[in-house]
């Protein structure tokens, strides 16, 4: 079964990161981590989970910051969170399948929708589908939006 690598990025993110992360680390192989030096326990939390922690200063783009994630993984999977999101339990009861069915089919990235809640209360209805989970050497992030994902094809 092909591995799966969490590409996450941080900054003082003690208040959501343990949901984030009790959410996704029992369905991915490895965390790797984007740090923007935080200052509060968000390393701390993130050595819990045997994370690989870069630090590095934010370079006012998260596409770039995202791509060096991208650059620092091993795995043939990449799944993109961000630290104040968590995943259903649809998503983590099927994850590893839906890997398998992607590769069975020759597809390179799953979709999954966005649901968006304030205080515990559903506020809008659901967004669409995001690229969240691709093959690393035919994903490239791209834009501002943490979802928009460049996915290279080849055609033979």
């Amino acid at each position: 079964m092909s591995e799966i690598t969490l590409n996450l990025l941080t900054w003082n993110s003690e208040e959501t990161l343990v949901s984030c992360l009790e959410s996704i680390a029992p369905v991915v192989d490895h965390i790797v981590v984007n740090d923007r030096f935080s200052t509060d326990s968000t390393i701390e939390i993130l050595e819990r989970y045997h994370a690989e922690i870069y630090q590095r200063e934010f370079s006012g783009s998260f596409s770039e910051e995202r791509n060096f994630l991208i650059g620092k993984t091993k795995t043939k999977w990449i799944f993109i969170l961000d630290s104040d999101e968590i995943i259903s339990r649809e998503i983590q009861e099927n994850l590893r399948k839906h890997v398998a069915d992607l590769e069975k089919k020759g597809f390179i990235s799953g979709r999954y929708p966005r649901k968006n809640y304030l205080d515990g209360e559903l506020f809008n209805v659901e967004i669409p589908g995001h690229h969240r989970l691709f093959l690393k050497e035919k994903g490239k992030v791209r834009g501002e939006s943490p979802r928009t994902i460049d996915l290279f094809w080849k055609i033979s």
